[in-house]
């Protein structure tokens, strides 16, 4: 209980600015949300091809808060063409270095030891083996993100040529890497039964079964992020349902 705290990596954004795709016209005033997620294709080693979700956002700023801050700068002027940026997510598989500790006596914070996740050779050498079966070294890792960003904005154009990274902005150059993480992912520390790694078998021991009834309880159960064997890319609304109406079941 309170080992395995973990959450998923992000990458840092990339933006360009674009004009149209195709025949049609892009502007400040449009605006879209789109992820591309991956379908767990495998190649020929056996790893998962693109294990990561794609956000990609034009003008961003309808879609996050806005003139939350009236001190804020303004956004940037574009001469009319329409920002874009996308940022890659991860899944992670629990890691176990990672931990909730008891509070010291008398005391009522935990002490919480927790992997830094812009560490990318932390990253290569653990979690994406363990994730994807990847065995990448993080030059290799750019690579694969530069490569599908180049993918994605080639299909943009800006003033007829096709859209390029702000900047000349790359994965791995520049502070362009992975995030801190976020806590809207966090879990792991009241595990269900759980695989460690790619196709390995479940591992023997879980805070919770298979039904959220803390083990070596009657009627003691958990249903919240906590229990979650794996730190998803997506945002998991659906599983928490599905674990709702699984302790539903066991309730009344």
């Amino acid at each position: 209980m309170g080992r395995g705290l973990t959450d998923h990596p992000t990458s840092s954004e990339i933006t360009t600015f674009v004009t149209n795709i195709g025949s049609i016209p892009l502007g400040r005033d449009d605006h879209a949300k789109i992820v591309f997620y991956s379908r767990g294709l495998r190649d020929s080693d056996n790893e998962i091809r693109f294990p990561f979700n794609v956000e990609m956002n034009l003008n961003h700023e309808y879609w996050h808060l806005r003139e939350n801050d009236p001190q804020a700068a303004p956004p940037p002027q574009t001469g009319g063409a329409a920002r874009i940026d996308i940022k890659f997510s991860f899944g992670n598989c629990l890691d176990e270095n990672n931990e909730v500790k008891p509070a010291p006596p008398f005391g009522y914070v935990p002490e919480i030891t927790f992997r830094n996740q812009s560490w990318a050779d932390y990253l290569a050498g653990s979690r994406f083996p363990a994730l994807a079966g990847w065995q990448k070294n993080p030059e290799q890792i750019w690579d694969v993100l530069n490569q599908v960003t180049l993918r994605i904005f080639s299909q943009f154009q800006f003033n007829n040529q096709p859209a390029q990274p702000s900047d000349n902005a790359r994965f791995g150059q520049g502070g362009k890497g992975f995030g801190w993480g976020t806590v809207h992912h966090a879990v792991g520390s009241l595990r269900m039964p759980y695989r460690p790694r790619l196709d390995a078998p479940f591992a023997d021991y879980s805070v919770v079964d298979e039904d959220l009834r803390v083990l070596g309880t009657d009627r003691l159960y958990a249903c919240d992020m906590s229990i979650m064997p794996l730190s998803s890319a997506a945002n998991p609304v659906r599983t928490l349902v599905g674990l709702a109406l699984r302790l539903s079941q066991h309730l009344g």
